[in-house]
């Protein structure tokens, strides 16, 4: 069992937090794009469960919660930029 990774949290950690940083990635650079969380998960080297499993573990919500709160975010932008105009 110790050659199984097991003993080595630290490996999926870093391979966890490499997954969502992949998928956050991808979603800011996408954030117009319609959501696929096999997309985003493809883009992250990731199948979709374990996607939003790791997602959930350190975002503390979806992929998608995470885009509407980008989108949000942008349209708040927009927003200001407009209203200074």
């Amino acid at each position: 069992f110790e050659q199984s990774g097991l003993n080595f949290p630290g490996i999926s950690v870093k391979t966890r937090d490499s997954v969502v940083f992949r998928a956050k990635h991808w979603l800011q650079q996408h954030i117009q794009t319609p959501y696929s969380l096999e997309r985003v998960a493809q883009a992250a080297t990731a199948s979709p469960r374990t996607l939003l499993r790791h997602f959930k573990e350190v975002e503390g919500m979806t992929p998608l919660d995470y885009l509407h709160r980008l989108r949000v975010e942008r349209a708040k932008q927009l927003l200001e930029v407009t209203l200074i105009d």
